[in-house]
């Protein structure tokens, strides 16, 4: 692990810190030693994973406010998906290499002692329930991107709950061609509401509560 230091000067009042892993892959060239396995294990290399500080109101970069690296080494034996699964399963949070998920934003704070409001922003890897009730034990607020349909306090789910809230922003957005579709206009539709999720059945050293409120 190591830690870049962000600029020092930063005095924002509200920044976004925003995090996501990156992977530096070097084929399968032997001449390069020490590397640990990438893609599946097709190739060799190591994965980066930083946390961005972005001033919320003007969009300046204030710097990295920390970053971790992760080696994946070769296994002595191939194990079925099956294997990989119940080992995963019993194998708790701040054990797993998801926890760089949570462990960076907390190196990253310090980097951050003069900021009044911190909002972390992470695509869907990062929807691990541990994860949701450690950034609020850190006072960050987080905008992530749901990876699952988590069960609710009521009997229904987050989506069917979502379903039932109104419209309170729509925002037109050009989308560029691709190689599979045209340049068009997209609707994005703004909901917004608070729901207590259920606790998952997630391992972690440290209890974790039975509900959570986002």
């Amino acid at each position: 692990t190591g830690r870049i230091q962000m600029n020092k000067h930063c005095q924002s009042s509200y920044c976004l810190l925003i995090e996501d892993t990156s992977k530096i892959g070097f084929s399968l060239e032997r001449a390069i030693t020490g590397l640990g396995k990438v893609d599946k294990g097709f190739i060799q290399g190591f994965y980066i994973h930083a946390v961005v500080c972005m001033d919320a109101a003007h969009y300046g970069c204030h710097g990295i406010a920390s970053v971790e690296f992760i080696h994946r080494p070769w296994p002595e034996q191939v194990l079925s998906r099956r294997a990989i699964n119940a080992e995963r399963s019993k194998t708790p949070f701040e054990q797993k290499e998801g926890y760089r998920w949570l462990s960076s934003i907390a190196k990253a704070l310090p980097q951050c002692q003069n900021v009044a409001t911190k909002t972390v922003v992470a695509d869907r890897e990062a929807d691990i329930y541990p994860l949701l009730t450690g950034l609020l034990d850190l006072k960050v607020d987080y905008v992530i991107r749901a990876q699952f349909d988590r069960p609710v306090q009521g009997g229904q789910t987050m989506l069917e709950q979502v379903a039932l809230w109104s419209r309170q922003h729509c925002y037109q957005i050009d989308v560029a061609a691709t190689d599979s579709h045209s340049a068009h206009k997209a609707t994005l539709a703004i909901k917004y509401g608070q729901v207590y999720l259920k606790k998952s059945g997630s391992k972690s050293i440290k209890p974790l509560p039975k509900n959570h409120l986002t």
